[in-house]
């Protein structure tokens, strides 16, 4: 019975720091969003997703989709070490996903072109 109650109460604490953790995420991305967004506006651009006036919306939908990403591995994150460069890594790896699936699209509406 002791064993299970102790079970219970690590999983109770387990719980609270990734709760906490949510939360100091959620703190970070408030205060950085704009910096956030603009570096991610010249990754979109450098790494090829957009260009021109689609820049600012495909940064956006990015940011969104990392954000989403970031919240489900909240539990990785480490409010103490780079916060900035852990989210620009995940952004980094959405655009590369996004690359891919345009890359795929493409090659399927010329193989149906063809």
């Amino acid at each position: 019975m002791e064993s299970e109650t102790a079970r219970h109460e690590a999983q109770l604490a387990l719980i609270a720091v990734e709760a906490a953790k949510k939360q100091q995420l959620i703190a970070f991305l408030t205060e950085n969003t704009a910096p956030l967004l603009g570096t991610l506006r010249s990754y979109v651009q450098r790494m090829g997703l957009a260009t021109g006036d689609d820049v600012p919306a495909v940064a956006l939908e990015v940011l969104q989709e990392a954000v989403v990403e970031a919240l489900k591995h909240a539990d990785r994150f480490i409010p103490t070490g780079q916060p900035m460069a852990w989210l620009l890594g995940i952004s980094v790896n959405v655009i590369k996903r996004k690359k891919a699936e345009l890359a795929l699209r493409a090659r399927r509406e010329t193989s149906i072109a063809t």
